[in-house]
């Protein structure tokens, strides 16, 4: 079997030059002792992972724009699932998901290159879509996809996608959660909404989760993930 966790972002540097919908893996690290009746796991990655091998992982470099590659990483694999997450948290951390080894080449892993940057104070917002009702996106944090992956191996049958969330949220209402961080609410400086038209388009919002009700798993509310990650930073 093999995991994918899948984020979606907009890209602007294709040749038709519009958005689209783009599926990325990355490896989850989950500490697990498998015995002889669990089958071996794969993880796919864009980029070869040295530190995961290193601990007896099984990594696979493949590239998704390459249907050959695809074929080879996926033969004798006859069970997968696609893990749907929405928007990390780690976007919102200190030094974005790249501290986190998450999202390489999407060109948004870095610390405020997404919606808001709270050590500036400033965000790109696009509160409202085109019919006038509050965008709302579906978010989670890597280490909670990584239990929710953990428990779905118990499971007796696999879906081919599984959707989860830690929290669906307006964009209004995560600015506030940052604003309480700050202690501000002098966050909305910018409202370029030109490279956010993915997340007015609902890109990021789902509501069967249908993974929750099978598994044990407790996720974490945005507030308390975002507070714990920048307490440390602002003291």
């Amino acid at each position: 079997m093999y995991f994918q966790t899948r984020s979606f972002h907009t890209q602007f540097d294709h040749d038709e030059g519009s958005n689209r919908w783009d599926q990325w893996a990355r490896p989850i690290h989950c500490p697990l002792h498998l015995d002889a009746n669990v089958p071996p796991i794969y993880f796919l990655s864009r980029y070869s992972n040295p530190g995961l091998a290193a601990k007896g992982w099984q990594v696979l470099e493949v590239d998704y724009s390459n249907s050959s590659s695809l074929r080879y990483a996926l033969t004798g694999i006859d069970t997968y699932a696609v893990f749907a997450c929405g928007i990390f948290y780690e976007r919102f951390a200190p030094g974005g998901m790249a501290a986190f080894q998450l999202g390489k080449g999407t060109y948004i892993d870095g610390e405020g290159e997404y919606l808001m940057n709270i050590c500036m104070m400033k965000a790109e917002i696009p509160y409202f879509n085109v019919l006038g009702a509050p965008v709302v996106v579906c978010m989670t944090s890597a280490q909670d996809l990584a239990r929710y992956i953990v428990a779905a191996l118990d499971l007796p049958q696999w879906t081919t996608e599984f959707r989860v969330c830690g929290r669906r949220m307006t964009l209004g209402d995560i600015v506030k959660e940052a604003e309480i961080i700050r202690a501000s609410g002098d966050l909305l400086h910018q409202w370029r909404l030109t490279h956010l038209l993915a997340t007015t388009a609902g890109c990021y919002d789902f509501g069967d989760l249908n993974l929750h009700p099978l598994v044990n798993v407790s996720p974490q509310k945005f507030r308390h993930w975002l507070h714990a990650a920048w307490t440390p930073a602002l003291q």
